[in-house]
């Protein structure tokens, strides 16, 4: 199955998002025609970034903007397990943004890069299937709305700790949250 439109507008939320959604029930190698993808079971991301170099065309980067950053949106691809009734859930947790231990010190938690990424998602949810990685759902995710809402306490604690280790030398190097 090759992917019918070809061209997305980069800054539109909406093209992005119909452009994705050709996705849907879908493997990556299928719809992009290409004989591999590496198993991010070995090496965590390596599906992401097969993603964004043969789906979206864009360099991968390690940029603190957003992937589409005229749209303001974050591109994240993440596992489903499948349990026992059938439904599907988050096989771990989604890692939003690394924090730039350098410069973090002199961000406040507005400005900061991680706010950048949280603006908008558009996640692509894939589940292992017996042979591929099968695209189960590809959703925009306003998170700034409906994230933060449910656990706004919780991530700014999280900045602020790493921000406050960052001043003191002992900054982790991921901040990672999960909606389960």
């Amino acid at each position: 199955m090759h992917v019918e439109q070809t061209t997305y507008d980069a800054s539109s939320v909406e093209s992005i998002l119909r452009y994705a959604r050709q996705l849907e029930g879908t493997t990556l190698r299928d719809a992009c025609e290409i004989d591999e993808v590496a198993n991010p079971r070995k090496r965590r991301g390596s599906f992401g970034n097969a993603l964004e170099k043969y789906f979206f065309h864009y360099d991968i980067n390690n940029s603190p903007d957003a992937d589409f950053r005229e749209a303001e949106t974050e591109l994240k691809s993440t596992p489903l397990r499948k349990k026992k009734n059938g439904e599907f859930s988050a096989k771990e947790r989604l890692v939003i943004s690394k924090i730039n231990y350098m410069t973090v010190v002199d961000e406040t938690w507005e400005t900061s890069s991680l706010q950048k990424k949280l603006h908008k998602i558009l996640l692509v949810a894939r589940w292992a299937g017996l042979t591929d990685f099968i695209i189960r759902k590809i959703v925009s995710l306003p998170i700034v709305e409906r994230f933060r809402k449910r656990r706004q306490a919780r991530l700014l604690n999280e900045y602020r700790s790493n921000h406050s280790a960052g001043r003191h030398g002992k900054l982790r190097c991921s901040l990672e949250f999960s909606d389960r």
